[in-house]
This record gives C-alpha cells, structure tokens and sequence, in this order.
C-alpha cells in the first residue's frame, strides 16, 4: 500500500499528468502489434493477476533452449522514439535469467542495453517491470522491438509480457523540459556570454516562448541570446520557458563576472540556511586558466575558516563540474563549474572565511566572506571513542553503532533503494569503493569516461556527493574505500594493464608493486587525497577514509619482491599523516590487509581501524575467534570485519547472517557481510531491526571495563552457543541453536558470577521481534537457572541492575549429585549482611525420601553436614537473619544415587587368528535409570605385546590381539554421581593346531652340535615354563623350571654331562616339545 499512495496524491494534484506512449499491452487489436518468435507465441490469458500485472491479456513466447532467444514486436510503419527516454514493459518468466532490449530500424541497431542491468535476475514466476534507458537514442525511429528474457540461462522458459510503453518520466505533467548552456560562467566586465536552450522541448508540443532575466536588471527574449555585465559580482541568469499549453519550466545559473585587475571573484554562498554540523558550502571563480584545475602544482587553492571562538581550520578547495543523473546514468553539465569549498562547524555565530590561491602568478586572497551559522540539533563527525576504541561516538556525544553491509558497486537506482531499505531497518553504514569498473573511482585511464591521471571524473564524484546526500538525508554513514587491490595487481582481479599509474598508459612504473615505493607516484596520490578530502571531508556521513581494499593482493600476488611489503607498509604511514594533516575534522582512517598483516598495520599511528575479511565454511566460529584474537593483540588500532561470507561463492544463507550479527554486539567487532543483492528486499535489512533497537539503549563506550561473559545454555537435546558481554553491573548475551531449530522449548540458562542486587532481565526474540520484559527480580545466588521462553532459533539478553538488595542473603551453596552415605558439608560463610557483621543460621532439611532417616545436626551452626541414607531427591534451606530480617530461604537441591554396577562377560579363550575381540559392557545398569559412561582399561598383555584398545568409552570396547598369552581388560562405569566396582575380563589367547605346529618349529636349539653350553631360540609370544635334559638311557641330566619369553643361553652341568647325544624336553605355552641335543 506504501508504493501507491504517492502515485495516488500524484493524480489528485495533478489530474493531467503526461500518458506514457503505448507500444503494446495485447488486450485489443489496435494494441497488438503482430510480433514472432522462434518457439511458439502469441496472445494468451494472464497467468497471475495476482500481483503487478492485473491486466487480462498478455503476449506470450516459449523460449526455446539456449541462450540470446528473442520475442520480436514488428511495426508497419516506423515508430519515433522522440523525447521518450524510458522504455518500459512488464516481464514473468517461469525460469530466472537477465532481461535483454534491443531496438531495430531496418537492418540498423538503434539502441540495446539491459533492462535495467546485467545483474538484474527477477524470481522466477513473478510479474516485473524492466526499464531502459533511451536518453541516447531520443528523437530516432525504430521498426521492430525485441526483448530476451532468461539471458545466460540455458534452459527453455515460458515468458510473458506486457504494457510496453515509452514515457519521459522526467517530464512529469507535461511542462517543457529547460536544457541551455553558457559560454563561459567566469568572464571579465563587459565579455559577451552565449545562452543557448536550443536543447530545451516540449513532450507534447512546441515552445513558444524563452525569456531571460540576466539577474543584472536586464530580459530578453529567445533561444540563442548574448549578454555582456557591466560591473563585476556574481549573477545568478534564469530562463522560463513556455510552452502551447502555457506550461513553464524554469532553471538557473551562476555566473562570475570579474574587473580586469581581480585574481578571485567574490565568494557565493550556497547553503541557504547553515546551521552546525551540516555542509556548508561556497563557490568562487579564478581569474586565470590552466591546463589541469584538479592539479595542485598548477593551481592550489585553500580555504581559511576562521570560528567564533577565534580558532581557525583550513581545508582545501576543490574544482567542481556540475553532473545529473539521467535515467541511471550520470552525465555532465558544463555550463555550471566553479572552485568550490565544503566544511562543517561545531559552532554557532559568523564564521570567516578567507580564500588564498597559490599558482604561476603567486599567492592571492579573497576577501573576507561572512557567514552566520545556526545551531542546529545535527549529530557531528564519527570518531573512535576515547574510553574504548572499539566503540564510536559523534563529536556531539551520540553513540554511533556500525551496523551494516557492503554495497561495492551498483546502480544508482539500486544504491538508493538499497540504502533506502537499511535506514528504514535501522542499519546505518555501507561500504563503498571507489573502483574504475564500475566507473565510481575518480580517476583511471583515459577514455569516454575518465580523463587519465590527475583528472578526477566528476561524473564519478557527482555519484559520491549523491549517495552522500542521501545518507545525510537517511542517516546512513558511507566507509569509502578508495583504492581496491584488482588497481594495482598483476594476478588479483588484475586491472594494472588499465591503471593511469601504469608507463604504458602515460603512468610512472612498469610494475604495479612498484606504485607503492616510487616517488612519483605518492606525489601524484596525495594529489588524489586532496581532492577526496577537499570534497568529501565536510561530511558527517563519511564513517571512515579506508586507503585500500584487501591490499595483500597488490603486485603479483605471492611473488612480489622484497621491496613490495615494505613499501606497502610506508605507503600507508605517509598517506595517512598526509590526510590527516589536510583533513580538519579527524575522521577515522582505516585499511584491509592479510591478517598477519594487520599487526604491523596496527603499529602506524594514524590508522584508527584495521580490517580483516574472511570466506570460510565454519563462517560464525571462525569470526568470533578472530574477533577476539585481534582484540586481544592488537595493540592501538580497532578492528572490523569488513567483509565476509562463506566458502559458497561469499554468501551467507538468511539464519547464518542473523546470527553474525548479533555475534559482533556480543564480540563488540562491527561486521559487514559482502553480498549485498539480498538487502534489496526488506526481509533481509529487517535482520537489524532488533540489533539495533537492542544497542539503542546501551552506550558501552561509555564504559572503560566491557569485558566477555560467560554462561552456559542448557537443553535436553541441543547443544546451544552463547556469547556474551558485561560492564560489571549489567549482562548481556546472545545465543543460538547451531541446527537453526524452530520453537525450543525447556532451555535453562545458567548464569554466574553476578553481583547480588535487584535486576530487570529482558529476552529479544529475532524471529518474532518480540520483547519480554521481566518485573525486577533478585539474583541474589552463587549460580542462577533462568527457565527460558520458548524461542526459534536464537535469543538475546539484558540483565540490567535496577538497586541493591537490602534483605539478608542466605548462600547455602550449589546443587550437587552424590551417593547414598557420602557425606556433604554445607555452610552458610557466605551469606551476607546489608546492616550488620553478625547472622544467624536457620538450616532446615525441607524435603527427603520417605524411607529416610537422615536429620540436620545442629541446625543453627554457620556449617552443617548432611549424610543422605537412601537414594532420592533432598533439599537443604538455609535463612539468616541479622537482627532485623530474615533472608529469603536459599534451598540447595541434593540428587542422591545409588552407584552403577558394571557387567562383563566371563573370562574367555580365543585363537590368534580372531585378530580383534569385541568386548560387550553394554549390560552393565543404574538401579536408578541414570544414563551411563563407560571407561575400559587394559590392564595387562603378554609381554611383546603391541595391543591396542579400542572405543574406550563406548558400551562395546574392541582389542586388537597380536601374539598369544592372557589380556586383562577392566571396566568401570559412571551415573554422573559415583563410579561402579570395576569389573575386569581375562582373554586368554591360543594358537590353532596348524598354528601351534609353525609356532612351535621356530624353537631351535644352537649350535647344535655343541659343547654343552647353547642358545635356545624363542619365538616371539612364547613362554617357556620348564626344561628336562635326559640321556640315552631316560635318566633325567638336568631339569630347571623357568619363566623365559625371549631366546636364552643355557648350559649343561660338564660332570653330569659326558659327550653323546641327548633329549631336551620344554614346555612352552602348555604345551610339551622335545628337540635332540649333540654334546661333543
């Protein structure tokens, strides 16, 4: 309803307003132009009357597959574009893609361009109006038509369209539009000027008449005229034209007329009303050419502003050509240029100005211009705030809370609605460049658009000054980045074969590092700077001045030289003195670099502010560790995140945003997301609505002790993240369900720490926008549960002090688990008097099991203890009184519960080959229900064992088994409250037949034959336990009991041992082995 009513006082003001040209709109014949296309086409019925386009009959196409596919209107006879400079037609296509319009005369292009932009994709399935731009092609003819939809997307679509219509909405009810150009606006006494409005015509008719009032008394009549002044000032010549219907339009000028013997016209004051802290602005003319105004070798020109308190500031002036916007694109006015100067005053009362030119001829001064300045409630200049830089505050004192999204490049009409959309969200900044792509920047090399180095588009600075104005109007601030990396890098989004700096465009370096350390070129730069300052620095709107964008990228990425970093480096210290020498109001200066990068940034003084950008998956986790690591480390400057987004060519889904949003509060680091074509729809700007309403109340600047705080967020089956912040007396926080979840229901939040007093605690719920408030409640306890309102997918939190707690406060201590028969001692030492230095105590057992038969002892005493007897729910309060009141009860909650009991199977056998054995603990329980842990040990292994334990904490444990012998594995479980008995489980591990039959040919006796002493070779995982020796006879020699796991030497007894062969009897893991020995 909001977009109708202006459209609605328009026809109650204006019932005559001037029709748009109809080409088509397909609901009679007369309107139906034949049109073709290569799929099926024609008149259809209007598939969605719902929205835009109610009309009844639309033209209809099938684009087929592929891409540039055209629906095509023909016309009998040639249609004259005339002073049309709009084309309009309304468009739904059922798949997305750009929209494309092309007029043809014969076999001629007329005109093309897209409508409205190359970025501009409409949802699928939805009427939308498109727009061209036909300024170039006014007053030529056309026969044919053609529109694309779904441009750069392959596949076939349904199209409709509708109401394509010509129209001039410039010309609005039909009055003559007023175009005319002068000569010259600075002339000597007595020059002849040329006026001209030759330009200037009527929509729907004829001019009939042009008059001119030259502002020195004297009219004429016409459409060409000459003038000569007779006295030197500054006249402002106005032209009325009338048209057939005695319509009339009317514009002005300003010329500068000087005595032959004046250097500097008289100052003409711009600002009608000035008042403080808004731009005040003054024009003034030079009597003098020059090759290149915007060169301050050639011509200086300075403003000297003397206040009423007597201080003085100088800024520097500027050259300025007029330029408008024409349909999204800005063009030039050149019968309006002047010097000019922009400031802004803190004070009221008549300021000074003196105006002082340096150039060939020497130094010239103005006079002294007068200009009486009003208080007015306008906020000032945004500066970090002197208690905490991460903070920002106006020069008047209002808090300034960035909050904000880059916007890098668009078009105007985007810019605006846009902006337009986040100040009626309460967003405030947006991040700006100033980049020759885009034909923002103010300089690059020489085409249509720019005149090459050292001369500063004023088309691109006549778009600044709009969107400036626009802030102003909306409150919306602009960080202005004047140099992007692409600039001057030879790999990075490179553009350094176009840059003005460049030799082979006229520049002084080959290489694009070397921009930062050849002389010429930081000379050339501060030029730039001067200019920047000399226009732009009056505003209150400019948040910050950032030298360079991401400028690690600068050179040939990761191959510069020894040289690059360094310059780099100096580069910034000397262009940041330099701009805060010329810039009399102090705004913030800032830079983005590589994040190691920023610490050596942080060491130049004028840098107020670094900024590190970050594209990562793990997006939220990831800023809020840097958040903190650079606040942590950096020494001076402040730090911003000025662009992020995830590894998902830089976006960030809707959910995800939110929440880095209200992350940077709780990190207290200004964050601007960096796809920007979302904030077009209100849905997405509203995100700040509610962060900005929640800091509207806070001034954290004002505190010198903001320091992280935490709490925990507690929920059945989520696990929720939190941040928070206090001063010391208030808290604050935000928290979210990583899952996104809708409706969470039962969350407890746990907060500690927090000085005892009376407390109002308000909940912020993002996806409803709703506020609830709490009645002022005491948190007057060592740790607090706040059940939480149910919320859907994030909440935040205030917990503000409102006054001191004055009663008694009883601390009894916190809740705890423990086992029936442990013992838990309490005591009331912390329990607190307002008015006295003495309490008494009052413990009461106040709930128990009914079978219990546990008491208090001593119930008066400051400590007490308390034996619980059977498993269940106890709860112990104690109150104090001191003297006059008593305290509110404290009740601490004892959740009593009988100890697990582990379960194993029994002790088992099982061969080598089985490799792995699953150990089951999963029948192990809790007589009380409570949920179990599970811990498993292994305790022993055979000797040579590289065993190894798997999910040790897990119900079912898993041994890798790799040499026989017994393992022992034990297993203890937990409730939360006590550990079972451990139970352990022995696995005894066994060859098979075939097994055991290799394993035991590896014992070996050596040498054999031999002298009676020899080695006996063991297998790895063999254990021998005994050793017999007998002769030839069966007379046992020598036997020896043993515990061997590796090879050993062993020796026979000489006199019981004579030469001849022998048996050796061994038993090695259980089982009996005989070898033959040879004694010789």
């Amino acid at each position: 309803m909001k977009k109708l009513l202006p459209f609605l006082c328009l026809v109650l003001i204006s019932p005559i307003w001037l029709q748009a040209q109809v080409l088509a709109d397909f609901e009679t014949p007369e309107t139906t132009p034949p049109f073709t296309a290569e799929g099926a086409s024609g008149v259809v019925d209007n598939p969605d009357k719902s929205g835009l386009n109610p009309s009844d009959k639309v033209g209809y196409y099938h684009k087929i597959s592929g891409n540039w596919h055209y629906v095509s209107l023909n016309f009998t006879q040639e249609v004259n574009i005339g002073y049309n400079n709009t084309l309009t037609f309304k468009l739904r296509c059922s798949k997305q893609g750009r929209i494309f319009a092309k007029f043809w005369n014969g076999n001629e292009v007329v005109i093309e361009d897209w409508a409205p932009e190359w970025a501009f994709q409409p949802t699928a399935n939805t009427w939308v109006e498109c727009q061209m731009d036909l300024t170039p092609a006014m007053q030529k003819k056309f026969t044919v038509l053609q529109l694309a939809a779904c441009v750069d997307n392959l596949e076939e679509a349904d199209v409709y369209f509708d109401d394509v219509e010509l129209s001039n909405p410039d010309l609005g009810d039909g009055s003559p539009k007023i175009l005319f150009t002068v000569s010259k606006n600075n002339v000597l006494v007595g020059e002849t000027i040329s006026f001209d409005a030759t330009e200037s015509y009527d929509y729907d008719g004829t001019i009939t008449n042009y008059h001119w009032d030259f502002g020195d008394g004297a009219t004429t009549d016409g459409v060409m005229v000459t003038h000569a002044y007779s006295s030197d000032s500054i006249y402002h010549p106005m032209l009325t034209i009338t048209d057939n219907d005695n319509k009339t339009n009317s514009a002005s000028t300003t010329i500068f007329v000087f005595d032959a013997s004046q250097k500097l016209s008289k100052i003409s004051l711009v600002s009608a009303s000035p008042s403080t802290n808004s731009k005040i602005e003054g024009i003034f003319q030079i009597n003098s050419n020059y090759s290149n105004v915007y060169d301050p070798d050639e011509v200086m020109a300075d403003a000297e502003i003397t206040k009423p308190d007597g201080s003085k500031i100088t800024i520097p002036c500027f050259y300025f050509v007029k330029a408008r916007l024409e349909n999204a694109t800005w063009v030039t006015d050149s019968g309006y240029q002047a010097w000019m100067f922009r400031f802004i005053t803190d004070q009221s009362g008549i300021h000074q100005v003196v105006v002082k030119v340096t150039d060939a001829d020497g130094v010239s001064t103005s006079d002294v211009t007068e200009i009486m300045v009003q208080e007015s409630p306008s906020k000032g200049i945004i500066q970090n705030d002197a208690n905490n830089h991460q903070y920002y505050r106006h020069t008047t004192g209002e808090v300034f809370s960035p909050m904000g999204i880059n916007i890098g490049w668009n078009s105007m009409p985007n810019y605006i609605k846009t902006i337009r959309n986040l100040s009626e969200s309460k967003a405030n900044i947006y991040r700006y460049w100033h980049t020759p792509f885009a034909q923002q920047a103010l300089e690059w090399k020489k085409t249509s658009f720019y005149g090459g180095l050292g001369f500063y588009s004023q088309m691109a600075a006549a778009m600044t000054d709009s969107l400036l104005n626009l802030g102003e109007e909306l409150d919306v601030y602009m960080q202005l980045a004047i140099f992007q990396h692409g600039m001057f890098s030879e790999n990075v989004n490179e553009m350094w074969a176009d840059n003005p700096y460049n030799v082979v465009n006229g520049g002084y370096v080959a290489r694009a590092e070397e921009y930062f350390y050849n002389t010429d070129c930081k000379k050339q730069t501060k030029k730039l700077l001067r200019y920047i300052v000399a226009r732009w620095a009056y505003s209150r709107n400019i948040f910050a001045w950032e030298f360079f964008n991401e400028v690690q990228f600068t050179g040939i990425h990761n191959s510069q030289t020894s040289l690059w970093y360094p310059g780099v480096l100096t580069w910034h210290s000397e262009m940041s003195r330099y701009v805060a020498a010329i810039d009399p109001f102090n705004h913030i200066q800032t830079t983005s670099a590589e994040h190691n990068q920023l610490y050596d940034m942080d060491t130049i003084q004028n840098l107020d502010v670094v900024q590190y950008h970050l594209y990562a998956d793990n997006l939220l986790t990831d800023q809020v560790n840097l958040d903190f690591q650079f606040r942590e480390n950096l020494t001076r400057a402040a730090i911003i995140n000025g662009e992020y987004g995830t590894n998902n060519e830089a976006d960030v889904p809707m959910d995800m945003q939110r929440n880095a949003i209200w992350n940077g509060i709780m990190t207290q680091v200004p964050r601007y997301m960096w796809i920007w074509e979302h904030y077009l729809e209100t849905a997405w700007t509203y995100l700040f609505t509610m962060p900005m309403d929640y800091l509207s109340e806070e001034d954290f600047g004002a505190k010198t002790n903001i320091e992280n705080y935490s709490y925990t967020v507690n929920h059945d089956s989520k696990n929720i993240e939190t941040l928070g912040i206090t001063d010391g007396t208030n808290f604050y926080g935000y928290f979210y369900d990583p899952t996104y979840s809708n409706s969470v229901e039962g969350a407890v939040c746990e907060l500690k720490d927090i000085p005892f007093a009376n407390y109002q605690i308000s909940y912020y719920l993002p996806m409803s926008g709703e506020v609830i408030r709490t009645e002022t409640v005491p948190l007057i306890r060592l740790t607090h549960k706040l059940e939480l309102p149910a919320f859907s997918k994030g909440m935040a939190f205030k917990i503000k002090y409102v006054s001191d707690y004055e009663l008694p406060i009883a601390i009894a201590g916190n809740d705890t688990i423990v086992a029936p028969g442990m013992t838990v001692s309490f005591s009331g030492y912390l329990s607190v008097s307002q008015i006295s230095s003495t309490l008494t105590f009052d413990w009461a057992l106040v709930e128990k099991p009914a079978t219990s038969q546990t008491a208090i002892e001593n119930p008066t005493h400051q400590d007490i203890s308390v034996t619980p007897d059977v498993a269940g729910i106890y709860k112990v309060s104690l109150t104090v009184n001191d003297g006059q009141n008593n305290s509110v009860p404290d009740v601490v909650t004892l959740t009593v519960s009988n100890p697990p009991v582990a379960v194993l199977p029994s002790d088992t056998t099982v061969t080598k080959e089985s490799k792995y054995y699953y150990c089951d603990g999963s029948a192990s329980y809790d007589v009380d229900g409570d949920a179990l842990t599970y811990a498993w040990e292994l305790v022993s292994y055979p000797e040579g064992s590289k065993a190894q334990l798997y999910q040790m904490n897990e119900p079912v444990s898993l041994l890798r088994l790799d040499v026989v012998g017994e393992f022992v594995l034990k297993l203890t479980v937990s409730d939360g409250v006590s550990l079972s008995e451990p139970k352990t489980i022995k696995i005894q591990v066994v060859l098979t037949d075939i097994q055991e039959q290799d394993f035991l040919s590896g014992v070996t006796l050596f040498p054999n034959p031999n002298n009676g002493s020899f080695v006996v070779n063991l297998p790895t995982g063999a254990t021998l336990s005994l050793i017999e020796i007998y002769d030839i006879s069966g007379r046992e020699v020598q036997t020896e009991v043993l515990n061997k796991q590796e090879s050993f030497s062993y020796t026979l007894n000489s006199q019981e041992s004579p030469k001849g062969m022998y048996l050796v009897k061994m038993i090695i893991n259980g089982k009996t082995l005989y070898r033959r020995l040879v004694i010789q």
